[in-house]
């Protein structure tokens, strides 16, 4: 398959300077003393992108993400190393970048074109889909500068589809728009990495990356920290935010084999506390607790891999706590095999009376439910262990996908879910071609 985007090593360095009286004192100097510092905005990254792939760019404020979008586009030149990119490429990169704030809606879509090599007849022709797609009504008449900050990324995002690229580049523009927008904007997305557009997209959304997504690169501190599948480098990127909220040292950990599994027996049979996690992709927290084993039981307590819709189950999580912790949730999550969290609950959620815990303490918790009509698949199921509430929490530990289990096919079902609807049906008039021919 065809490389569109081709880095090797490619770097970027800015000069900072403490004050511009230092910069006039550098300029000037006789002995040309320094008075800057050296920013590495991005180092050493190297990277390929193939024809149709969607390449998801992850990284915290500041990583440079924003560096290595305008490196891709050619708006700014790396300082070292090598950047090659073939075919048209469109780009979103900043709210409004490319618009001048003094002309119309519709002016500015013909700038625009004539920007991306697009002639006045092309440009004219693709107005329509354009207009219905941005969907600000009137307001394409109206200067820019009187846009909202929802309707310059609709019309920018209308812009960048329809001048037919190679490559669209795509950074955190869609968190401005409206939800109907968002949906819109990641169907047409879908359309286009179908027909063979090369699409580069930073967002902090992971479910969307997951979702779009061929591949993903995670950039920290401007290296390129880790590559691989959306899904991996996701749950990378989460467990450095945590990290960095909460000072946990994050521990990485390869998929595996179970360890320490534990015999077959029924639920009733089975001791308070469950040892073993079958699987590990990755595992962090601030280690004031330690889960030491998940498990997953039918309805007639036997331990269970495979369920239909509509039957009881209970995953039960134990952990072990390390240190005292204050307010303690404990919870679950599950997942699809794209990555996509499903549902998922916790002890704050439901209400479930859990106060501090002392170091040494064992504890186990059962999370039973009814098993919904989710489309036949395999899933996953993360527990988690933290200290806070649901809005300000550190996690004290994570396993991600440490157990999966799969939903049998027992009837169609089309999407992630089968809903039960009621469905009515009425006649309105009675057919009659000859008399309504007559009225």
């Amino acid at each position: 398959m065809e490389t569109l985007i081709a880095l090797s090593k490619a770097s970027k360095k800015y000069q900072i300077y403490r004050s511009p009286k230092e910069r006039l004192k550098e300029a000037l100097h006789p002995l040309r003393k320094k008075y800057h510092q050296d920013f590495w905005a991005l180092r050493d990254v190297s990277m390929e992108v193939k024809r149709g792939e969607t390449l998801g760019i992850l990284g915290q404020n500041g990583s440079g993400k924003t560096t290595l979008l305008q490196i891709i586009c050619g708006i700014l030149t790396p300082t070292s190393g090598e950047v090659r990119v073939t075919g048209r490429i469109s780009s979103i990169l900043a709210l409004g970048a490319g618009f001048n704030p003094q002309l119309t809606g519709r002016e500015n879509v013909y700038l625009n074109g004539a920007i991306t090599g697009l002639s006045k007849e092309e440009i004219t022709e693709r107005l329509p889909g354009i207009e219905s797609f941005a969907s600000i009504g009137d307001f394409m008449d109206q200067p820019v500068k009187t846009y909202s900050s929802g309707m310059y990324v609709r019309l920018a995002f209308a812009c960048a589809i329809n001048v037919d690229p190679d490559v669209l580049v795509v950074d955190e523009a869609l968190a401005v728009g409206d939800e109907v927008f968002q949906h819109r904007c990641m169907r047409r997305i879908n359309e286009m990495r179908e027909n063979g557009v090369t699409v580069c997209f930073v967002s902090h959304n992971t479910a969307a990356v997951k979702s779009l997504c061929t591949s993903a690169i995670l950039i920290d501190y401007g290296r390129l920290l880790e590559s691989g599948s959306p899904e991996d480098v996701a749950n990378r990127y989460l467990a450095l935010c945590n990290e960095r909220k909460d000072g946990a040292q994050v521990s990485v950990v390869p998929a595996r084999a179970g360890s320490n599994p534990s015999p077959q027996m029924t639920l009733k049979e089975k001791e308070d506390v469950v040892y073993g996690i079958p699987n590990m992709d990755h595992r962090y927290g601030n280690g004031k607790a330690a889960i030491t084993g998940i498990r997953l039981y039918g309805p007639d307590g036997e331990e269970r891999v495979s369920f239909k819709k509509g039957e009881e189950a209970t995953i039960r999580v134990s952990f072990t706590v390390k240190e005292g912790i204050a307010r303690p949730i404990a919870g679950v999550t599950v997942r699809d095999s794209r990555g996509l969290d499903i549902f998922a609950t916790n002890t704050y959620m439901e209400g479930v009376p859990f106060q501090s815990v002392k170091k040494g303490s064992v504890y186990t918790f059962d999370f039973s439910f009814t098993v919904p009509d989710l489309f036949p698949h395999h899933y996953s199921v993360s527990p988690a262990v933290a200290d806070g509430s649901m809005q300000e929490h550190v996690i004290c530990d994570w396993i991600d996908n440490a157990l999966l289990f799969h939903i049998e096919k027992t009837h169609h079902v089309v999407g992630l879910s089968r809903i039960p609807f009621s469905i009515e049906c009425r006649r309105v008039e009675e057919g009659n071609p000859a008399g309504a021919a007559g009225r």
